[in-house]
């Protein structure tokens, strides 16, 4: 029975290569996605923190965007970063060899995962940081307690992954488990030293939420609950499909048939980071739909498992795993490549045609390009923000996601100003008529996509205030009894308390 891989990567480098060749052109030429620009909006000014989640993935992209604020150099922070996440899983498996090391970076390298992964998200952040948390835990745990310099930089690492998304409580109680199992190694020790130095990475981030009516906390454990209070069933079936489709088919066919090999004791935090999340993950989704993104911190490290199969069975699931791997870039780059033409009867049609001809949408928006620009939820004004380089914010949107705006614009400076409203599709003037004293609709053509701008005359700042502005702050800026108070700038400036 062998204990390590005994099959060598290196002789399947060159498809390996081509995977990473295609992944940068996909990152180069892929249509620009909404939730990408919206953090590239994030960019624009370093703030202590952001509404939605924790703020590491805007003051990457802030720093990126000092030397350049195209798409393609804010997707190189993606691209980077799946390459040094293969290195931190090279050296996660190294105690096991050169080449079970070799091949968990390579099944990493060709995974639906990395292929995915050249998109900016705050996953790409947190994937690293658990991945530097990790491989700093476990050389603290091979050195012992005489080498510091290892649970200091895990603590750094684990810090940063606090700032990076509340998925570190999956990664932490992972950590804590190995700690416990092997306390006579120190792990207990280390852990408790590591959770010191990350201790001032919370504080800046509880002082945010402190100063912002809890804006994050609020967001992700009360905004994004659906309030469904039943099991969904059809959930878990889709989370267990998601699940065999990230670790791939075959890799969990050989896993399942050969079980009793899995356990090594150089596995043991690898196996635990990348398996009780994802098992963790399979009760969430008894109570709410589990997205792609929520495993991409977690499922590379189950990758590793694979470096105690046989040989034949390891050579088996990387052959067919870069042969995956191409598959998922070839239809990615066809997909980058479509005309807007060929998909004029898709529901996402308007979508599609308006965000990949760039040139069109804004040249017909260059008229009112000095104009105060609003659009209605937070895609359409950050795709038209980053394409055409304009000041965009959101009007008109109770949308619980991507309230940018609320923090950077200051409604009651535009009341009996003239604004500029653009959205996709039609739009019905009298429903935005008793908040400006006169309204006019254009529509313009985008390829066979109908853009619509509304300008109005005089806001009524005061009608917005309390049709909209009130019913934004009941469901988004109101503290939960559970928590202490907290200043509310958003509360504060629109809805001051009476003299």
């Amino acid at each position: 029975m062998n204990s390590t891989a005994t099959i060598n990567p290196r002789d399947y480098r060159w498809p390996l290569a081509f995977l990473l060749v295609a992944k940068l052109l996909l990152a180069a030429f892929f249509p620009l996605t909404g939730d990408e620009a919206y953090f590239m909006q994030w960019a624009e000014s370093l703030a202590p923190g952001y509404y939605d989640h924790p703020p590491l993935i805007g003051w990457v992209l802030w720093g990126v965007g000092q030397f350049s604020d195209s798409v393609f150099a804010y997707r190189l922070v993606a691209y980077v970063i799946g390459i040094a996440t293969a290195l931190v899983l090279y050296h996660v498996a190294r105690p096991l060899g050169k080449d079970a090391a070799l091949l968990a970076a390579a099944l990493f390298v060709a995974s639906p995962m990395h292929m995915l992964q050249f998109l900016v998200t705050n996953d790409s952040v947190l994937l690293l940081t658990c991945g530097l948390t990790v491989l700093s835990f476990q050389r603290a745990l091979r050195y012992g307690l005489g080498h510091w310099k290892w649970p200091i930089l895990g603590g750094i690492a684990l810090g940063l992954a606090v700032l990076s998304k509340y998925f570190v409580l999956f990664l932490y109680l992972s950590l804590l488990i190995v700690a416990f199992m092997r306390r006579k190694d120190g792990g207990l020790r280390h852990l408790f030293v590591m959770s010191l130095v990350a201790v001032p990475f919370g504080l800046q981030h509880l002082y945010y939420n402190l100063t912002n009516c809890w804006n994050n906390i609020a967001f992700n454990l009360l905004a994004r609950s659906d309030g469904n209070s039943g099991l969904q069933w059809d959930a878990m079936g889709e989370y267990i499909g998601l699940l065999v489709y990230v670790l791939m088919p075959w890799t969990v066919w050989y896993l399942i048939r050969q079980r009793q090999r899995w356990w090594r004791y150089e596995l043991m935090l690898p196996i635990a980071v990348g398996l009780v999340p994802l098992w963790l993950f399979l009760v969430v989704s008894l109570k709410r739909e589990v997205g792609l993104h929520w495993l991409l911190a977690f499922a590379p490290f189950a990758y590793t498992l694979v470096t105690a199969l046989t040989d034949t069975a390891q050579r088996r699931i990387l052959k067919l795993s870069i042969g995956f791997g191409g598959l998922h870039a070839l239809l990615l780059l066809a997909i980058s490549a479509i005309p807007a033409s060929v998909l004029v009867q898709h529901e996402k049609h308007g979508d599609y045609a308006m965000f990949i001809q760039q040139d069109k949408l804004c040249a017909e928006l260059a008229p009112w390009k000095d104009e105060s620009l609003f659009a209605g939820g937070y895609t359409m004004s950050a795709m038209v923000a980053q394409l055409c380089d304009l000041p965009v914010n959101s009007l008109f949107s109770t949308s619980k996601y991507g309230r940018l705006a609320d923090t950077r614009v200051d409604l009651r400076e535009y009341d009996q100003q003239r604004l500029v409203y653009v959205d996709k599709g039609s739009i019905d003037a009298s429903r935005y008529a008793p908040y400006f004293s006169t309204v006019e609709v254009k529509e313009l053509d985008i390829g066979g996509a109908t853009l619509s701008v509304m300008i109005g005359e005089g806001f009524n700042y005061m009608a917005y205030r309390e049709n909209y502005l009130r019913r934004i702050d009941e469901l988004f800026y109101q503290r939960p009894d559970w928590l202490p108070p907290a200043a509310c700038p958003f509360t504060e400036r629109y809805f001051p308390p009476e003299a």
